[in-house]
């Protein structure tokens, strides 16, 4: 069974669709659409009465409403028919982000979803107090134990790996389709910031931008699909009016 993508010309690259029950991560630079990308999958669902939940940490509501009415897409008229949610995490402190996202999705229950974007996890973690057993602490006894003193960066990164780690078996558990959307810098050699969530993840999209003179070229790349008779390659993409359009 698969999902399908709500991007033109994407389902027919991944033989239908993302993989069901499958967690795929959105990487790329900064502008080149993932965030768009994002977007079409949840209104795909909602074309077909499927819930979808769009969490934030760097745009506000207004913004995200903004950008999806450039392409005439009317979220707010999903929000109003309880089809689609959006979750803002501004100002939240890495403590509570399982939390909240855990409440959300058990009261909301949505079939997809979009997490927009995990970098803020890498960027923004705490460090710890001292180093204790992982596999053995809470995500709340870690959390709360990273408020205060810093440590080496390295340590930084076990708890965003925890953290994915945990968010990643909440998903499963639910069976929610998902999106995670990852900046990479240019010239990167790992698909995702915290480079771990490419492997915890089912699939794996890079999207890429070219200039060429005056003109801005886009591309993607399947990267990794589980599950999936995909076509490899890279392929060119557009923005059109209706969304993001890929050329094969």
């Amino acid at each position: 069974m698969v999902v399908k993508t709500g991007v033109v010309g994407l389902d027919k690259l991944l033989d239908g669709g993302y993989p069901d029950n499958s967690i795929i991560l959105i990487s790329g630079g900064t502008g080149t659409g993932k965030t768009i990308l994002s977007l079409q999958f949840l209104l795909q669902g909602f074309l077909q009465k499927e819930r979808g939940m769009f969490i934030t940490f760097e745009q506000s509501k207004d913004k995200i409403i903004d950008q999806c009415a450039r392409f005439g897409w009317d979220f707010e008229k999903y929000e109003k028919q309880n089809l689609f949610r959006i979750v803002t995490m501004e100002d939240i402190g890495i403590a509570n982000i399982l939390t909240q996202m855990k409440s959300n999705i058990e009261e909301f229950k949505p079939q997809r979803m979009v997490v927009d974007s995990i970098t803020f996890m890498s960027l923004s973690a705490y460090s710890a107090k001292r180093l204790i057993d992982l596999d053995r602490t809470t995500m709340v006894e870690l959390y709360e134990a990273s408020r205060e003193n810093s440590v080496s960066s390295e340590f930084d990164g076990l708890i965003v790996r925890k953290l994915l780690i945990d968010f990643v078996k909440i998903l499963q558990k639910r069976k929610i389709n998902t999106l995670l959307t990852s900046e990479i810098p240019r010239e990167s050699v790992w698909l995702s910031r915290d480079t771990f969530s490419e492997y915890a993840c089912d699939g794996v999209l890079l999207l890429k931008s070219v200039a060429m003179g005056t003109d801005l070229h886009r591309a993607i790349e399947i990267v990794k699909m589980r599950n999936t008779k995909m076509k490899g390659g890279v392929y060119g993409f557009d923005f059109q009016k209706n969304g993001i359009k890929v050329n094969i």
